[in-house]
């Protein structure tokens, strides 16, 4: 049995973090929104929910945060493509469950890995 391990991305307070809290500062820009958009293929929109597929796995964008498959067991590299992307549009990486942000190094890293 695999469980998926994920990445929340957003404009998020790192403090809530080491809480193992999602704090949001504030919504998603447009620019992020798109940029998720285009390189995901849609699965579904509920709502103010959008869940895509990325990597043949479940990804989800809401207005204030985008939540990635990051590992199961192995590294989603298209989870880890789009999480470098919107790290450089200025979104904070989370690994909430583990209340730690994940820095660029990082997530770069677990591309070799």
């Amino acid at each position: 049995m695999s469980f998926v391990h994920h990445l929340t991305l957003g404009y998020l307070e790192p403090a809530a973090i080491a809480r193992a809290s999602a704090e949001v500062l504030r919504e998603l820009s447009p620019e992020v929104r798109a940029l998720v958009q285009r390189r995901t293929e849609k699965d579904s929109r509920e709502h103010e929910i959008y869940r895509f597929l990325i990597g043949g796995q479940t990804g989800t964008l809401t207005p204030t945060l985008v939540r990635l498959p990051w590992f199961s067991p192995g590294v989603n590299a298209e989870s880890v493509g789009l999480a470098i992307e919107l790290v450089s549009l200025g979104c904070i990486a989370a690994d909430v469950a583990h209340a730690r942000v994940v820095t660029l190094p990082e997530l770069l890293a677990s591309l070799q890995a």
